[in-house]
């Protein structure tokens, strides 16, 4: 622990310190020791207390760099502006041996609460027990968050409605709501804690009612939490920053060492996915070491889902908080971050109960948030991991030209369209269409009318003629006429199956190239 002359000052104002020169001092303190009045050698890592009655203009300590408290009347200007010696003065109207006392144990409170720190980290009693240990010396409330803004720790000698709004949702719910993180979004706060190089800073953002010490946990040059002081139950002194900087390194050393961050949350689980996704081969048995933390199986059902986030999300970094906030929100998934999008992983034995349920509330939770979507269809091989992951990116590919308004899209929806798509390329597809079915586009086009979209209504409902008037919002009997109308401008054989299923397949094509290229083009072909 580097203890400074400065952090002394800052802990003995009960007695009104005086100090000359203390800002340009760079040693680091060892001890406390009581000047004698003919010593002449002085060491540098070591703070001296005399008293006036010991010590004159002379004193050789006053024509050194070292380190001296001075207890008795003021010193001369003169004398202080031309000594080179760091002084801390004390009026002799106090006590000297309490000053002695107070200073001893100054050092004896920064030296004990790094031996506790150390000791926490040899007996791995995990970062609630550093914070704990951390509140001593800062007598503030202090909070670790992940990445993501999921609660790690927090001071719980701070009760949860004791500071403000964020801190209870840090302290009841176990992380940011977002109402807090939708305001540092929008305020570009978010974006700034994260991005940040600096070891420590003060802010005070506008979402915050107290200022706050901030500082981003790293290991490997990346952020892996966010650590926060909260000025509260005393004012900030300009050591806290050195101090939020020493327990930060050992925060980052219980992160790094913890087995259960490593393998479920930390890089490595991230590489291993990131491997997976990318297609790199993977033994069975490291598949299986890693879900074994989660309580997964290699053969359980799954489905993986994308999700692409807005350009405010992005920029405001705020995917970390959406990927954890999704863990705590439902159960069997993970979720990384691949490619500035999110990759959601679901087990489906784990919500075997109420699967089609959290699917829809994964569906509704990002569409409130205006993320875009695709989901694969379910597999029973973790190692697949990368083929339903191409599923996915493909159902949101296509869903977004067959689909533009719709966010969320599902593979089994858009799997026709994807061997469209592919055969399309070296197929004239709309050559092998039901000709009939673009005569009655083009007559529609001609003529204002909607035969073909009633048709497509009518083949859907299973030639229900209640169900597709009921979906077309007419009477059965005028239903009954379209569809009259329709077979007298050409002849289709409803009672084929097979050529009802040439029409369907036609139906798809004929979007396909309506979406991706034109009308006309699709008419073109009855010239």
């Amino acid at each position: 622990m580097n203890i400074s002359i400065q952090m002394i000052a800052e802990r003995i104002q009960q007695y009104n310190p005086t100090l000359n020169n203390t800002e340009n001092c760079s040693y680091t303190l060892k001890s406390l020791k009581y000047l004698k009045k003919d010593q002449s050698q002085f060491d540098a890592f070591h703070v001296y207390l005399a008293e006036s009655s010991d010590i004159d203009k002379n004193h050789p300590i006053l024509q050194q760099e070292a380190n001296l408290i001075y207890y008795g009347n003021q010193l001369s200007k003169d004398l202080l502006d031309n000594s080179p010696c760091y002084i801390i003065q004390i009026e002799p109207r106090f006590e000297f041996h309490d000053i002695y006392n107070d200073i001893s144990s100054i050092f004896d409170l920064f030296n004990n609460w790094e031996n506790e720190l150390q000791e926490s980290i040899i007996n791995q009693r995990g970062l609630q027990d550093l914070i704990d240990i951390a509140f001593k010396i800062f007598q503030n409330p202090i909070y670790l968050l992940d990445t993501h803004l999921i609660t790690l720790a927090w001071s719980k000698e701070i009760g949860e409605d004791e500071v403000d709004y964020a801190w209870k949702c840090i302290v009841k719910e176990g992380h940011a709501d977002m109402r807090v993180i939708n305001s540092l979004i929008n305020s570009g706060t978010l974006k700034f804690l994260f991005d940040n190089r600096k070891a420590s800073f003060v802010i005070r953002p506008k979402e915050f009612r107290y200022k706050g010490i901030e500082m981003n946990i790293r290991i490997d040059h990346q952020t892996v939490a966010h650590l926060g002081i909260l000025e509260i139950r005393k004012p900030f002194a300009d050591s806290d920053l050195y101090l939020t900087e020493q327990l930060a390194k050992y925060i980052a050393v219980s992160i790094k060492t913890d087995p259960h961050y490593q393998k479920t949350q930390g890089p490595l689980f991230e590489r291993f996915i990131t491997d997976l996704l990318g297609n790199t081969a993977c033994d069975q048995r490291i598949i299986q070491h890693y879900l074994n933390y989660l309580g997964w199986q290699p053969t359980d059902p799954y489905c993986l889902l994308i999700a692409v986030p807005n350009q405010d999300a992005l920029l405001a970094n705020a995917l970390g908080y959406y990927c954890s906030y999704l863990k705590k929100l439902f159960v069997g998934i993970n979720t990384i971050i691949y490619d500035n999008n999110l990759i959601v992983i679901i087990n489906l034995r784990i919500n075997m109960n109420f699967q089609d349920t959290a699917i829809e509330k994964l569906k509704e939770f990002f569409k409130q948030n205006n993320f875009e979507c695709g989901l694969s269809t379910s597999f029973y091989d973790f190692s697949l991991l990368s083929k339903f992951y191409s599923e996915s990116t493909a159902a949101l590919e296509l869903g977004k030209i067959i689909d533009p308004d719709e966010l969320f899209y599902s593979y089994r929806d858009y799997a026709v369209y994807l061997i469209i798509q592919s055969s399309y390329k070296q197929v004239d597809l709309l050559k092998l269409c039901h000709r009939g079915l673009i005569k009655l586009l083009s007559y529609d086009h001609k003529n204002h009318t909607d035969f073909y979209k009633c048709l497509h209504v009518y083949l859907t409902n299973n030639k229900s003629l209640v169900e597709s008037a009921k979906e077309l919002g007419i009477h059965r009997n005028t239903f009954v006429y379209r569809i009259d109308k329709i077979m007298h401008i050409i002849n289709f054989d409803l009672k084929n199956n097979k050529e009802v299923l040439h029409i369907m397949f036609s139906y798809l094509v004929i979007e396909y190239v309506e979406k991706t290229s034109s009308l006309a083009k699709v008419l073109s072909y009855l010239d």
